[in-house]
């Protein structure tokens, strides 16, 4: 190029905007869609579709294991990737200032690039602005991404119950302190280094094995892993926009009414076993068993999925049983009702759900979207 830094022509859309295109942005990033330099990018997207958007503005721009550039494809990968979704295409806007230097800008570009493929993500749409001299931080990167839901995700903050195992994909802090000791010239071991990957294929892979065995996936970023674990906790109890509530019986379920064994799950058998346990504890709550079936009548199915069979006691008896995935709408409850069949079933977890739990039958899993 003739330039050897950003100057304003760059941003004003002429034969300087065309060759900062040309030259440095398209043979890193060029691809059918992108190739095309129209307003916008049209999508053959199918099914459920995320969408997320993030901003970037670290200093300095590169750092031990990464760069500005890296981060902003990995973070916005990432954040599509904790919805359970398989992340497909990304928007790059720009915004330099004037006088940044273009063999730094080649360098974040092809960052950029590298990560894309790593994430297997295409740059498709994008923007270029220049700031004066003195109003910027030399560069500042926005992406938007979007990707389709995999098969058997169902992440959510509200699926989280006490109880629930955190497990974490590696070591804590890395890229924090190394960024920190950039920017302020401190010296650390070699071996630490920005960990910024993208990684969607590590959750998809997750999501294969697990399905929804997974309640809710985070990539703690600013405030570390306790700012997520509290933000997680905070969403977890917040019920005031819950729509619907979700069990699944994983071992074998059934109750006890008039002398006779029911292998069915209707709804106000489920929620007055589960008061009848309340009431035992003797919670601060007073929940009667009258309300919690008048509740419960009201709940609309949405999804079944369970099945019936036969659980053997002793060589001689044996009592009919059901498992499943089963899902209710709140839509018609008042909200006393609604308070009603929510703290119910965030209790099912720890008492289980019909008869003879403490012989391991009606273990529960809930959660409330």
């Amino acid at each position: 190029m003739e330039h050897d830094v950003i100057t304003m022509a760059h941003g004003a859309g002429g034969q300087l905007s065309h060759a900062l295109m040309e030259e440095v942005v398209l043979p890193a990033l060029g691809n059918t869609l992108l190739n095309v330099l129209h307003d916008g990018a049209v999508l053959p997207l199918t099914g459920r579709t995320a969408f997320t958007t993030d901003s970037y503005v670290v200093q300095p721009h590169f750092f031990p294991g990464g760069s500005i550039g890296r981060l902003a494809v990995c973070g916005t990968v990432n954040d599509l990737s904790m919805t359970g979704a398989a992340p497909a295409y990304l928007s790059l806007a720009v915004i330099l200032e004037e006088g940044f230097p273009i063999a730094a800008l080649r360098r974040i570009v092809a960052d950029i690039a590298a990560a894309a493929e790593e994430a297997g993500v295409s740059i498709v749409t994008g923007d270029t602005k220049v700031v004066p001299r003195g109003c910027g931080d030399g560069i500042y990167i926005n992406t938007a991404g979007v990707g389709t839901m995999l098969a058997g995700a169902d992440i959510a903050p509200t699926n989280i119950t006490a109880g629930m195992d955190i497990i974490v994909s590696g070591t804590l802090g890395d890229h924090a302190a190394t960024v920190m000791a950039a920017r302020h010239g401190l010296t650390l071991p070699p071996e630490i280094q920005s960990d910024c990957a993208p990684l969607c294929h590590l959750t998809a892979e997750m999501i294969a094995a697990a399905g929804d065995g997974i309640a809710v996936l985070r990539d703690p970023t600013r405030g570390g892993v306790a700012a997520s674990l509290n933000e997680l906790a905070a969403a977890a109890l917040s019920m005031e926009h819950a729509r619907s509530v979700r069990l699944r019986f994983r071992s074998p379920t059934l109750f006890r009414a008039d002398g006779y064994d029911y292998a069915f799950p209707q709804p106000k058998r489920i929620f007055a076993s589960l008061a009848d346990k309340w009431t035992q504890q003797e919670l601060p709550a007073v929940i009667h068993k009258d309300a919690a079936r008048i509740a419960a009548a009201k709940l609309v199915p949405l999804a079944w999925r369970g099945e019936s069979l036969r659980v053997r006691l002793t060589a001689q008896k044996s009592v009919p049983a059901f498992v499943g995935d089963f899902s209710f709408s709140l839509a018609e409850l008042s909200e006393e009702e609604r308070e009603i069949i929510l703290l119910l079933t965030q209790f099912a977890p720890f008492c289980g759900t019909g008869r003879m739990t403490a012989q391991g039958m009606g273990e529960t899993y809930v959660s409330i979207s």
